[in-house]
Protein backbone atom coordinates (compact mmCIF):
# COMPACT_ATOMS: atom_id res chain seq x y z
CA UNK A 1 0.00 0.00 0.00
CA UNK A 2 1.74 3.21 -0.91
CA UNK A 3 -0.89 5.77 0.53
CA UNK A 4 1.19 5.65 4.28
CA UNK A 5 -0.86 8.22 6.30
CA UNK A 6 1.58 8.22 9.47
CA UNK A 7 5.01 6.53 9.29
CA UNK A 8 4.26 5.24 13.53
CA UNK A 9 1.56 2.98 12.24
CA UNK A 10 0.51 1.88 9.02
CA UNK A 11 -0.93 -1.32 6.90
CA UNK A 12 2.18 -3.17 5.41
CA UNK A 13 2.48 -2.39 1.63
CA UNK A 14 1.81 -6.83 1.32
CA UNK A 15 -1.63 -6.03 3.19
CA UNK A 16 -1.22 -9.07 5.54
CA UNK A 17 1.39 -7.28 8.16
CA UNK A 18 1.43 -3.90 10.12
CA UNK A 19 4.37 -1.80 10.18
CA UNK A 20 4.64 0.24 13.63
CA UNK A 21 7.69 2.41 15.28
CA UNK A 22 8.35 0.74 18.68
CA UNK A 23 8.01 3.84 21.20
CA UNK A 24 10.01 1.78 23.50
CA UNK A 25 12.96 2.56 21.94
CA UNK A 26 12.60 5.97 21.46
CA UNK A 27 14.82 8.65 21.87
CA UNK A 28 17.72 6.79 21.63
CA UNK A 29 16.69 4.20 18.93
CA UNK A 30 14.47 4.48 15.62
CA UNK A 31 13.47 0.61 15.08
CA UNK A 32 10.26 -0.51 13.01
CA UNK A 33 9.06 -3.31 13.31
CA UNK A 34 6.46 -5.90 10.73
CA UNK A 35 3.84 -7.68 12.90
CA UNK A 36 2.16 -10.42 11.15
CA UNK A 37 1.22 -13.06 14.15
CA UNK A 38 -1.60 -11.83 16.56
CA UNK A 39 1.16 -12.77 19.33
CA UNK A 40 3.00 -10.38 17.98
CA UNK A 41 0.49 -7.86 17.37
CA UNK A 42 -1.08 -8.36 21.07
CA UNK A 43 2.01 -8.15 22.32
CA UNK A 44 3.20 -4.78 20.46
CA UNK A 45 -0.02 -3.24 22.21
CA UNK A 46 0.49 -5.17 25.75
CA UNK A 47 4.05 -3.49 26.01
CA UNK A 48 3.05 -0.14 24.66
CA UNK A 49 5.22 -0.13 21.44
CA UNK A 50 2.43 1.89 20.05
CA UNK A 51 1.57 4.48 22.49
CA UNK A 52 -1.41 7.19 22.94
CA UNK A 53 -4.86 6.27 22.95
CA UNK A 54 -5.88 6.82 19.00
CA UNK A 55 -2.61 4.95 17.72
CA UNK A 56 -3.46 2.24 19.37
CA UNK A 57 -6.94 2.46 18.27
CA UNK A 58 -5.39 2.41 14.75
CA UNK A 59 -2.82 -0.25 15.59
CA UNK A 60 -6.04 -2.40 16.18
CA UNK A 61 -7.85 -1.63 13.29
CA UNK A 62 -4.82 -2.81 11.18
CA UNK A 63 -4.25 -5.61 12.89
CA UNK A 64 -7.45 -6.83 12.34
CA UNK A 65 -7.64 -5.74 8.90
CA UNK A 66 -4.29 -7.72 8.34
CA UNK A 67 -5.30 -10.43 10.02
CA UNK A 68 -8.63 -10.79 7.82
CA UNK A 69 -6.75 -10.36 4.74
CA UNK A 70 -4.16 -13.38 6.17
CA UNK A 71 -7.54 -15.48 6.29
CA UNK A 72 -9.71 -14.53 3.32
CA UNK A 73 -9.20 -18.15 1.67
CA UNK A 74 -10.84 -20.02 4.81
CA UNK A 75 -14.83 -20.85 4.80
CA UNK A 76 -16.94 -17.99 5.13
CA UNK A 77 -17.97 -19.48 8.55
CA UNK A 78 -14.83 -20.30 9.94
CA UNK A 79 -13.50 -16.88 8.75
CA UNK A 80 -15.87 -14.82 10.67
CA UNK A 81 -15.50 -17.11 13.82
CA UNK A 82 -11.78 -16.44 13.07
CA UNK A 83 -12.53 -12.70 13.18
CA UNK A 84 -14.64 -12.98 15.98
CA UNK A 85 -11.72 -14.66 17.84
CA UNK A 86 -8.74 -12.50 16.84
CA UNK A 87 -11.13 -9.50 17.68
CA UNK A 88 -11.52 -10.46 21.34
CA UNK A 89 -7.98 -11.92 21.24
CA UNK A 90 -6.85 -7.86 20.21
CA UNK A 91 -9.40 -6.15 22.27
CA UNK A 92 -7.68 -8.44 25.96
CA UNK A 93 -4.73 -7.25 24.96
CA UNK A 94 -5.53 -3.82 26.39
CA UNK A 95 -9.23 -3.76 28.16
CA UNK A 96 -9.33 -0.17 29.45
CA UNK A 97 -7.94 1.09 26.24
CA UNK A 98 -11.43 2.75 24.93
CA UNK A 99 -9.55 3.82 21.22
CA UNK A 100 -8.98 -0.12 20.96
CA UNK A 101 -12.27 -1.14 21.75
CA UNK A 102 -14.00 1.19 20.05
CA UNK A 103 -12.20 0.49 16.44
CA UNK A 104 -12.26 -3.35 16.69
CA UNK A 105 -16.14 -2.87 17.27
CA UNK A 106 -16.09 -0.64 14.66
CA UNK A 107 -14.75 -3.18 12.20
CA UNK A 108 -16.44 -5.48 13.86
CA UNK A 109 -19.87 -4.15 13.14
CA UNK A 110 -18.61 -3.48 9.24
CA UNK A 111 -18.34 -7.13 8.93
CA UNK A 112 -21.19 -7.97 10.87
CA UNK A 113 -23.35 -5.55 8.26
CA UNK A 114 -21.63 -7.43 4.97
CA UNK A 115 -23.78 -10.52 5.86
CA UNK A 116 -22.85 -13.31 4.27
CA UNK A 117 -20.11 -11.49 1.57
CA UNK A 118 -17.36 -13.53 0.96
CA UNK A 119 -14.32 -13.57 2.94
CA UNK A 120 -12.34 -11.87 0.29
CA UNK A 121 -14.93 -8.58 0.48
CA UNK A 122 -15.23 -8.64 4.03
CA UNK A 123 -11.67 -8.15 4.64
CA UNK A 124 -11.08 -5.54 1.82
CA UNK A 125 -13.85 -4.00 3.47
CA UNK A 126 -12.02 -3.99 6.72
CA UNK A 127 -9.23 -2.49 5.52
CA UNK A 128 -11.09 0.44 4.35
CA UNK A 129 -12.69 1.04 7.58
CA UNK A 130 -9.23 0.47 9.51
CA UNK A 131 -7.79 3.11 6.79
CA UNK A 132 -11.11 5.79 7.59
CA UNK A 133 -10.60 5.37 11.35
CA UNK A 134 -6.80 6.55 10.56
CA UNK A 135 -8.12 9.67 8.08
CA UNK A 136 -10.79 10.72 10.48
CA UNK A 137 -8.17 10.84 13.40
CA UNK A 138 -6.11 13.44 11.22
CA UNK A 139 -8.94 15.21 10.31
CA UNK A 140 -10.10 15.26 14.30
CA UNK A 141 -7.33 17.98 14.75
CA UNK A 142 -8.52 20.32 12.21
CA UNK A 143 -12.00 20.41 13.93
CA UNK A 144 -10.64 20.69 17.46
CA UNK A 145 -9.34 23.61 16.35
CA UNK A 146 -5.33 23.15 15.96
CA UNK A 147 -3.65 25.47 14.44
CA UNK A 148 -0.02 23.77 14.18
CA UNK A 149 0.81 20.26 13.05
CA UNK A 150 4.57 19.31 14.60
CA UNK A 151 6.10 16.13 12.89
CA UNK A 152 9.93 15.57 11.65
CA UNK A 153 11.20 14.06 8.27
CA UNK A 154 12.73 11.27 8.04
CA UNK A 155 15.11 12.29 5.37
CA UNK A 156 15.99 8.59 5.04
CA UNK A 157 12.70 8.51 3.66
CA UNK A 158 13.30 11.20 1.07
CA UNK A 159 16.89 9.67 1.12
CA UNK A 160 17.07 6.11 1.55
CA UNK A 161 20.09 5.84 0.96
CA UNK A 162 21.80 9.16 1.78
CA UNK A 163 23.95 9.52 -1.35
CA UNK A 164 21.29 10.08 -3.96
CA UNK A 165 21.34 13.57 -6.56
CA UNK A 166 17.52 12.93 -6.65
CA UNK A 167 15.02 12.68 -3.82
CA UNK A 168 12.56 9.62 -3.65
CA UNK A 169 9.85 10.07 -5.33
CA UNK A 170 7.50 7.62 -2.79
CA UNK A 171 9.03 8.95 -0.22
CA UNK A 172 8.00 13.11 -1.12
CA UNK A 173 4.55 11.53 -1.76
CA UNK A 174 4.51 10.13 1.56
CA UNK A 175 4.68 14.14 3.07
CA UNK A 176 2.35 15.16 0.24
CA UNK A 177 -0.12 13.07 1.47
CA UNK A 178 0.40 14.00 5.15
CA UNK A 179 0.18 16.93 4.77
CA UNK A 180 -3.04 17.06 2.63
CA UNK A 181 -4.53 15.39 5.37
CA UNK A 182 -3.96 18.12 7.71
CA UNK A 183 -5.04 21.26 5.26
Amino acid sequence: MSQYLSGHVRLGDDLTSVVILDQTLLPNEVKYLTLRAPEEMVEAIQSLRVRGAPAIGICAGYCLAALAQQRKGLPPDRFRAELHRLSARLNASRPTAVNLSWALGRLGRRAHAMGDAAPAAVAAALREEAIAIHKEDIAMFADMGFKCFRTSIAWTRIFPLGDEAEPNEAGLAFYDRVFDCCK
